[in-house]
């Protein structure tokens, strides 16, 4: 497993592992066939991400336009709407269901409706996640048990149809003595991430699922630790 210091240092040596990784070519992504993607393709990888990561939304898209990495959307105005929703979707699903949907304010993401509808948003599949994680934890310091499932068994059934099913597995928290301080580790499980798109989103989300957790606890957060499946890029390798 590879061990990065901040957000930076993974993004630059992400972006070279993916560049020395197997050549892909995809013909599908979510309900979209018949495509030829040619890209990178790493297979089981796993890293560690000590500290670094952005606090402020502001501040994730500027390390997204920095570093271009669109964040799904165009305008810094949509980008900053879109990732409050979400937010309200993935830390507080419970209280958001009176707000509209992240997804639906998404422009990315109108095209992966099934009919009027999306095969499955993050917040009804993230009601509940905090009140079970915190109080596997509180409760039980040392359990392994603090997981929250987000791919299901009816993805499974429905995943040789062109349809959108999570590339999330789950999440994970576990609480460690690291230099003799109680501290939360997070473990974020993916079966595939898109790294131009989709990587800072994910891993910024998965962050601040952990310090909510975190500060409920009223223990410091600690390493993220990702793992994804299939970690893939379709820009063109000259830019690395």
């Amino acid at each position: 497993m590879r061990v990065f210091e901040n957000l930076e240092q993974a993004y630059s040596e992400i972006q070279r592992d993916l560049y020395k990784s197997p050549s892909v070519v995809s013909t599908r992504v979510q309900n979209k066939v018949g495509l030829s993607l040619d890209g990178r393709e790493a297979f089981g990888y796993t890293y560690a991400i000590l500290g670094g990561i952005p606090e402020s939304i502001p501040d994730l898209i500027s390390f997204g336009q920095d570093h271009d990495l669109p964040l799904y959307v165009e305008h810094p105005d949509e980008m900053e709407e879109w990732l409050s929703y979400e937010v309200q979707d993935r830390l507080f699903p419970d209280s958001a269901l009176t707000l509209p949907a992240a997804d639906e304010l998404n422009p990315a993401l109108k095209t992966v409706m099934e009919g009027e509808h999306f095969g499955y948003t993050y917040r009804e599949r993230l009601v509940g996640w905090y009140d079970a994680l915190f109080a596997t934890l509180e409760k039980n310091r040392d359990s392994r048990r603090a997981y929250w499932p987000m791919y299901r068994q009816l993805d499974a059934l429905r995943s040789s149809m062109p349809t959108r099913i999570p590339c999330s597995i789950g999440w994970q928290g576990m609480i460690r003595e690291v230099n003799q301080v109680a501290t939360l580790l997070w473990f974020y499980l993916q079966r595939s991430c898109d790294f131009q798109n989709f990587w800072l989103s994910d891993i910024w989300f998965a962050r601040k699922m952990q310090e909510r957790v975190a500060v409920g606890l009223d223990i410091q957060p600690g390493a993220l630790v990702h793992f994804v499946i299939s970690f893939h890029s379709f820009i063109d390798e000259e830019i690395y």
